[in-house]
């Protein structure tokens, strides 16, 4: 054997360890890839998620009728509300009760007619009526819902059916 054959198989080793290195080099690169995917996609369906929550979130707001001298509360979200908890407010001041609400207006707290807010659930464009005063009663009091004495304020305080609101 002369050197030149010695030597030659040392090249094609030679040759082989930098391909090598390469495909480590690719192997990482593609794992790399592969885990910054696997995170997007996570991500992308984390607000997915979100999005459809906000879909069918409920939208409590109250109001008055004043041809029935009555209080409702309206769902006009897409969505059921659970309702925790009502806050009625005459002038700024908490009232506990629906009797308190009516001294506060200047009405007689009899024959009136109520309905349970708290704890109940609301569905999607349903109503329901909070309080209704009776005609002759609302008609000879000077402070009704619908007058411009006191200030009412009915805050229905809840969250949404499938999920923190």
């Amino acid at each position: 054997m002369d050197e030149r054959q010695l030597s030659q198989p040392l090249r094609e080793e030679s040759v082989a360890a930098p391909r090598r290195k390469w495909d480590g080099v690719a192997a990482v690169i593609a794992a790399f890839v592969g885990l910054l995917a696997l995170f997007v996609s996570g991500y992308t369906a984390y607000i997915q998620h979100q999005q459809v929550r906000a879909q069918v979130w409920p939208y409590l707001e109250a109001g008055n009728d004043d041809g029935n001298r009555s209080i409702y509360v309206y769902n006009k979200g897409v969505g059921p509300a659970i309702v925790k908890s009502v806050q009625v407010r005459i002038d700024g001041k908490p009232q506990t009760t629906w009797a308190n609400v009516l001294i506060a207006l200047g009405v007689p707290p009899h024959d009136y007619v109520q309905s349970t807010l708290n704890p109940g659930v609301i569905s999607a464009g349903e109503q329901v009526r909070a309080i209704g005063i009776a005609s002759a009663i609302a008609a000879s009091s000077p402070a009704t819902p619908s007058s411009r004495g006191p200030m009412i304020r009915l805050n229905p305080i809840g969250a949404a059916a499938f999920g923190k609101k």
